[in-house]
C-alpha cells in the first residue's frame, strides 16, 4: 500500500501530524524505503549493494582480536570415555584447540602406549602399567605368568578326551633321541657314557626300563631333536588297546612298546607301571618311580 492511504492511522510527531512521507530512511539498517504510489507499493533497497547482501563483518567476530568476538571454550582434557550427548555450552571451539589425553588405568580411562619402556612391536603382548601400554614377548610374557606362584584353588586341567590319534595334552620338554624316532614311542633318557639321548625302552633289562621315561612327540631323525611327553594324555596308532582303570606296562617283548599285561616268569625282567588307560584309547602316562625285577 502506498504510505499516503487514509485509511493509516494518523502518527503524530511532536504535535504535528505525520501521515505522508514520499520516503522512509532506515538510519543504521543500510535500508531506505521509498514510496512508489504508480505501482501501489513502497521501494525499499539496501545501500550495500544488490540483493540485499550485508557488509563483510566477520572479522569483527574474531575470537583473538575481533571488536566483537565470539564466546569460545577453553581446551580440555580427554580424561574418560564417555557416552554420545549433545552439547550444551553456548560457546563455540577453536579449530587449533589441543586437547590433551589424561592416562591413566582406571575405570573408564584412556590408557596410552608408553614409548620410552618395552616400546610395543607388532605381535606383542600388552601390560597394563602406570606409565601406559607396555609391549612384552611372547617369551616375556610366559616369564611373568610362570615366575608368579599358582594361587590355592587353582587347577592345571588336561584335556578331557583326544580328538584323535597322535595327540597329546600335558608336560613336556625337548629331547635329543638317539634312532630315529616314531610318534608314540615309549623311551628312556640313556645317560650312559654321557650319551644323554632317548633311546628306545624294553622291560627285558633293567638298563632300559626304570630310569626317566617319555613319550615321543614328533617323528624325528637320529640325533635330532622334539618334544618328549614327560606327564600327561596321549592317544597313538602305536598304544595296545587299554582298559579304562587298569595299569600299562613297559613291553619286554618290544623296544618302545607298552603292555597292559605284566611281564612275566623270565629273570631279570623289569615289572613297571607308567600309566593307566582314561579310555580304550587315551592313556594316562605317569611313569611309576618304581619297578620290580624279576628273578
Amino acid at each position: 500500500m502506498p504510505i499516503d492511504n487514509p485509511d493509516y492511522q494518523a502518527i503524530q510527531e511532536e504535535g504535528v501530524l505525520v501521515k505522508r512521507r514520499t520516503a522512509v530512511n532506515f538510519i543504521g539498517a543500510t535500508l531506505t524505503a521509498v514510496d512508489d504510489p504508480t505501482n501501489n507499493r513502497v521501494n525499499v533497497t539496501s545501500s550495500a549493494g544488490g540483493g540485499g547482501v550485508p557488509d563483510a563483518h566477520k572479522d569483527s567476530h574474531d575470537p583473538e582480536d575481533g571488536s566483537d568476538p565470539l564466546d569460545t571454550a577453553g581446551p580440555a582434557a580427554l580424561l574418560e570415555v564417555q557416552g554420545q550427548a549433545t552439547g550444551v555450552s553456548h560457546s563455540l571451539a577453536r579449530a587449533d584447540h589441543a586437547h590433551a589425553i589424561v592416562h591413566d588405568i582406571t575405570d573408564n580411562s584412556l590408557p596410552t602406549i608408553d614409548g620410552t619402556t618395552n616400546a610395543p612391536v607388532d605381535n606383542d603382548f600388552a601390560k597394563f602399567t602406570a606409565s601406559g601400554l607396555e609391549g612384552r614377548s611372547y617369551a616375556e610374557t610366559l616369564t611373568d605368568i610362570f615366575s608368579a606362584t599358582l594361587p590355592e584353588d587353582v587347577v592345571i586341567i588336561l584335556d578331557a578326551l583326544l580328538s584323535a590319534d597322535e595327540h597329546w595334552s600335558g608336560i613336556a620338554e625337548i629331547g635329543t633321541v638317539g634312532y630315529g624316532a616314531t610318534v608314540g614311542d615309549l623311551v628312556y633318557l640313556d645317560g650312559v657314557a654321557g650319551n644323554n639321548k632317548w633311546e628306545l625302552a624294553k622291560a627285558d633289562v633293567a638298563a632300559t626300563s626304570k630310569g626317566k621315561l617319555g613319550l615321543i612327540l614328533a617323528t624325528t631323525s637320529e640325533d635330532a631333536t622334539c618334544n618328549i611327553l614327560l606327564y600327561g594324555k596321549m592317544r597313538s596308532a602305536a598304544f595296545p588297546a587299554l582298559t579304562v582303570g587298569a595299569p600299562v606296562h613297559v613291553s619286554a617283548a618290544t623296544a618302545g612298546d607298552m603292555a597292559v599285561a605284566a611281564p612275566t616268569g623270565t629273570t631279570n625282567f623289569v615289572v613297571r607301571i607308567i600309566g593307566y588307560g582314561n579310555t580304550a584309547e587315551d592313556l594316562l602316562f605317569c611313569p611309576d618311580n618304581s619297578y620290580v625285577e624279576l628273578v
